[in-house]
């Protein structure tokens, strides 16, 4: 997943809880992260469990084939 759609769905379920989307808007026109402490740690928690559950799906595929592996060999 692109960090884009990863953002979508995080904005949409923090939306459905009623977290403030609102970001910073620094003078030179860039946007940093969420302006409130709150979404701004959801957002980090959000990014951590995404890659944790990657990696969950990379280490079971990697168990899997080896088990099959074996069985073959």
């Amino acid at each position: 997943m692109d960090a884009d759609k990863m953002r979508a769905e995080f904005e949409k379920w923090a939306d459905s809880k009623c977290m403030s989307l609102t970001r910073i808007r620094w003078d030179n026109g860039t946007i940093s992260d969420y302006a409130y402490t709150a979404t701004f740690d959801a957002w980090q928690v959000w990014q951590a469990a995404y890659a944790a559950g990657r990696m969950a799906e990379q280490r079971e595929a990697e168990e899997w084939s080896k088990a099959v592996n074996q069985r073959w060999i």
